[in-house]
């Protein structure tokens, strides 16, 4: 029977990414060597998160066990499809076609893109990384989580 996969969540993207890299590496370092099977969930959505899951790809040459999917939205998924030709939309495309696998989250439905990432992150992960600079009061995940 294989063991079900220890499974990490990055949310709310890494700002200071040089500060960071070390961060991520050293959390990937910690978990894979502790767990059999590692699944890290990523949602390259801005700038900063689509930096954070490329790094986390590229780390899969040291760390051969980890599975990598991308969570994105139906909007990503259509550039995908179409092979739109904006920087980040092609830096976004190959995240997407690098990953193990990707789930795609309808942003038009019910409680929006953001809910709907919470949601499948809180209910898929063992463990969630969130990193964003903002008042506690108004930080969307933590509201969220709250209720």
């Amino acid at each position: 029977m294989t063991e079900a996969p220890y499974t990490i969540g990055f949310l709310g993207g890494f700002r200071d990414y040089r500060h960071n890299s070390d961060f991520i590496d050293n959390a990937l370092d910690y978990y894979s060597g502790r767990n059999a099977r590692l699944r890290v969930l990523v949602s390259p959505t801005t700038e900063s998160e689509t930096r954070l899951a490329t790094r986390i790809l590229a780390a899969r040459k040291t760390h051969l066990g980890i599975e990598v999917v991308s969570v994105i939205a139906t909007a990503h998924l259509r550039s995908y499809q179409n092979r739109g030709t904006g920087s980040t939309v092609i830096h976004r495309n190959r995240i997407i076609a690098t990953s193990d696998r990707y789930v795609v989250l309808n942003e038009t439905s019910y409680g929006g893109y953001a809910e709907q990432l919470y949601n499948l992150f809180v209910e898929q992960c063992d463990l969630i990384l969130y990193n964003c600079v903002q008042d506690a009061k108004k930080d969307r995940l933590l509201l969220h989580v709250r209720r």
